[in-house]
Order: C-alpha cells, then structure tokens, then sequence
C-alpha cells in the first residue's frame, strides 16, 4: 500500500513538474487555441497603425485605414469563390512605393484555409502565360515554408526588349485562420518591389490580427 502510494505521489510530481516546464516555453499556454472569426469592428481594430508600419519601413510616409481590398490577389488563376465577411486595409505610400496590407476574412475558418491552399497553388504554377502581354512580363514565385508564407513578384516591362519597367509588383500572402494576410506593393522599379518589407508587414499584421481571432 506505501508502495502504490509513493508510485502515485511520484506521478503527481511528475504531471507538475511537466505542467510547470510547459508554463515556461513561449507560446506554450496559447497552443491550444482555436481560430475564430471577428467582427467587422474587430477586424477593423487590428489594422496596422502608422506607427507599426514606419517602424517596419520608415520610408513610408503616408498611412490610410481604409475598407475593401479583396480584390488584388486575384491573378495567375486564383479567383475567389468564397463569400468574404469583411475586408480591411492599411494603405500605405513612400511616394516611389505604393501598398497595402489587407486582412481578407472569410465568413468560416475552413474557407481561409481552401482560400490559401488553391492561391498556393495557383502561384507555385504562375508564369508569364498567364499575364496579358506574357512577352513583356517577368514573374516569380517562391513558398517560404517556415513562415508559411506566399510569395509572387511580376514586372511588366514596357516592350519585349525589357529595358524599362512598367509597373512592377509584389505579394506577400499568409492564411491566418479564417483570413489571408496580405501585403501588396507596386512601383515602378522592380528593385523597390521589397519582398522583405512585404514579409514583415504581413507578418506583424498577422500577429495582431492572431490576437484578436483566436481563443
């Protein structure tokens, strides 16, 4: 009996020391949070501030709240389907350099997640045939798996001798839940298109639009 019952005291001591290490790593208490959708006024609330997107890149000299958006993913196939609950951005502008970082919520989690699975695929496939003027265009698109992050980047150029830029842009896209995080710049120097700039903004958007959507 002293025997059974040391066996269940080293147990105990067991399940706590392992609940106490478990309290200790980041992120541990939270990994068992679900995703849910929010309020258009929440959604509304986690939009990046002026001051969290210059301090990603304080070149950026103007920053607008604004709604909508959805729309400018849509190239290389992807097209929506889904019925989306509410789009909102931060519009932003260095004067060389125009973008957005948009959160696209979806009206179900599942959705976010087909949403990002048929954009992935649509952009690992992208080439120039799927532009307009496929011989005045350049496009490339790459998966950063850690991040778990889209990225595609296209130049138009203004002639088939590509010697001058039309327009150039990049996308940063990544699935948060029931939403796309999405980052947009366009310019006319393909070397300010800033897929780095792009990956941070939608990163530090996705974390605080995570705040607010998962429980």
């Amino acid at each position: 009996m002293v025997g059974t019952t040391r066996t269940a005291a080293g147990i105990y001591a067991l399940v706590a020391a392992v609940a106490l290490t478990a309290s200790l790593i980041p992120g541990a208490a939270a990994a068992g949070k679900k995703w849910h959708i929010i309020s258009p006024d929440q959604v509304a609330k986690t939009r990046l501030s002026k001051t969290a997107v210059k301090n990603i890149d304080p070149t950026i000299k103007t920053v607008v709240l604004r709604k909508g958006g959805e729309g400018n993913v849509e190239v290389c196939g992807f097209q929506r389907t889904e019925k989306i609950s509410v789009s909102r951005q931060s519009r932003w502008d260095t004067g060389d350099r125009q973008g957005t970082t948009t959160i696209m919520q979806f009206r179900a989690v599942v959705d976010g997640g087909a949403a990002f699975s048929r954009l992935k695929q649509a952009y690992l496939g992208c080439s120039a045939a799927d532009f307009d003027r496929p011989d005045r265009t350049d496009v490339k698109a790459r998966f950063l798996q850690k991040k778990r992050q889209m990225r595609l980047v296209w130049t138009l150029w203004t002639s088939a001798a590509k010697t001058t830029v039309q327009r150039a842009e990049g996308l940063a896209v990544t699935r948060a839940g029931g939403a796309l995080i999405i980052t947009r710049s366009i310019t006319k120097d393909r070397s300010d298109v800033r897929p780095g700039i792009n990956t941070k903004l939608t990163d530090r958007q996705y974390e605080k639009y995570r705040t607010a959507a998962r429980y």
